[in-house]
């Protein structure tokens, strides 16, 4: 292991755009080295409207639409009760795929084998 000064240098004391290194050698780690970046250009225009723009037109609703929906959950009843749905009677959702495939009460298989 290398004892340099800057292998003992806590990261968070790092100059800024800086960092540390270890490489390997022959397939053995050599020392740490200290390695001076050059700063991040400036940036001249801003691209944050059209990243959010972009962002609010492909994972988000219209504000008029939420707006309508928090209206329509907040406004008072029109009646005192409230409305309640009725259950379907009882075959009304059946639907057609059903019919035929199961047997009436009392009927039984029939064997379509000849013997």
């Amino acid at each position: 292991m290398h004892n340099s000064i800057l292998s003992r240098t806590p990261i968070k004391e790092l100059p800024d755009y800086s960092v540390m290194a270890r490489l390997h050698r022959d397939g053995r780690p050599s020392g740490v080295l200290q390695i001076a970046l050059d700063a991040p250009p400036v940036v001249l225009t801003s691209h944050a409207a059209c990243i959010i723009r972009r962002s609010q037109n492909g994972h988000s609703r219209p504000r008029s639409v939420v707006e309508g929906r928090i209206r329509r959950f907040l406004a008072p009843e029109k009646s005192a009760e409230k409305k309640r749905r009725r259950k379907p009677e009882a075959g009304a959702g059946v639907s057609r795929w059903w019919n035929g495939l199961i047997p009436r009460k009392g009927a039984l298989p029939t064997d379509s084998v000849d013997k």
